[in-house]
């Protein structure tokens, strides 16, 4: 599909995984063609259906247990090992019983750092030198959550593990999935790009790799999260080294503002806020950025992502249950150069 391939485009440079239970048997040889043998063999075993034939033999379940120490030894060897990055999964909640509460509560994506912490204690303990990439998340498992997974509601809880995930140290974020089965997809099944595309879109865009350290004073931490990196310049014209991007999520029911320090208060800010398209509200499938809703040009042509400047001095507002990015421009950060 030309309209996939430029979806896809969009979100580039990144990896393309592709994940389920067949791949754990799949070894890819892009020069080589299957004979007729390896054909029939493979077909023989699909109109068999074995797997669902009957349980594990007993003979064959003792020989497992009985060799598996000795083939643990081999994977945790050096020599294996240090070919890999150390790969783990994270899902917040039970897709088949989450809420749109749950998608909206500031601890349950507070669950992200508990897991995250004792993954990089095990990783101290057993691979100290690796580093970590998360190979597989999203917002629930089991497929996602109907009419939640694949709406503007699922944002926050994407957003905020980016911006964990990249405060933590973790090196890589492989979203599940881009296109495919379940409802946490980014695009849909008619090749539609949903509200995690665009916001995934514009944290490609707008987002460098180097991070920084920002918090908000007082009691509304909890709801009204922020982030802040270098920004990403090689992906516009517009900005430059020493340029910062703040991200952040209000999950409060009324407006919010964040108020710079006094060192980046009289700078140039560009502002992307993005709320839900529509009469859905939070349940909606298209997204707004700064009043626009964004849509495809045609399947070879993305939207522009065009920035609302703010005045020098200004405050950040944030609605309620939204987010955005803001570019602070010339700051001239050292860590940023």
């Amino acid at each position: 599909s030309p309209k996939l391939r430029t979806l896809a485009r969009g979100l580039s440079p990144a990896y393309l995984r592709f994940g389920g239970t067949k791949t754990d048997f799949l070894i890819f040889d892009p020069e080589k063609e299957p004979t007729f043998e390896e054909r029939s063999y493979w077909q023989s075993q699909v109109n068999q259906d074995i797997c669902k034939s009957g349980p594990i033999p007993s003979a064959v379940r003792e020989k497992l247990e009985l060799e598996w120490p000795s083939q643990e030894q081999l994977l945790l060897r050096e020599q294996y090992q240090k070919k890999f990055k150390n790969s783990t999964y994270s899902y917040y909640l039970n897709g088949r019983i989450a809420t749109k509460e749950d998608f909206l509560n500031p601890d349950v994506l507070d669950t992200f750092i508990s897991s995250v912490q004792k993954i990089f204690q095990v990783v101290e303990e057993t691979r100290p030198s690796k580093k970590v990439w998360l190979g597989e998340t999203s917002s629930a498992y089991g497929g996602g959550a109907p009419l939640l997974s694949n709406t503007f509601a699922a944002g926050f809880m994407w957003l905020d593990k980016l911006g964990l995930s990249a405060r933590m140290g973790i090196e890589v974020v492989m979203r599940q999935v881009f296109f495919g089965a379940g409802n946490y997809h980014l695009v849909d099944e008619n090749f539609e790009p949903l509200p995690d595309y665009w916001l995934s879109l514009l944290f490609k865009k707008l987002v460098g790799t180097n991070v920084l350290m920002a918090s908000v004073k007082g009691q509304a931490g909890s709801k009204l999260r922020v982030y802040l990196h270098c920004t990403n310049v090689n992906q516009s014209r517009r900005y430059k080294e020493g340029d910062l991007t703040l991200y952040a999520i209000n999950l409060h029911n009324v407006t919010k503002h964040l108020q710079l320090p006094y060192y980046l208060f009289n700078k140039q800010v560009d502002k992307y806020l993005v709320k839900p398209s529509g009469l859905d509200g939070l349940l909606s499938k298209s997204v707004q950025l700064n009043g626009q809703t964004l849509r495809m040009v045609d399947d070879q042509t993305l939207p522009t992502l065009t920035e609302k400047p703010l005045r020098p001095g200004s405050s950040l507002g944030l609605p309620a249950f939204s987010y955005g990015f803001f570019v602070i421009r010339n700051a001239k950060v050292a860590a940023c150069i």
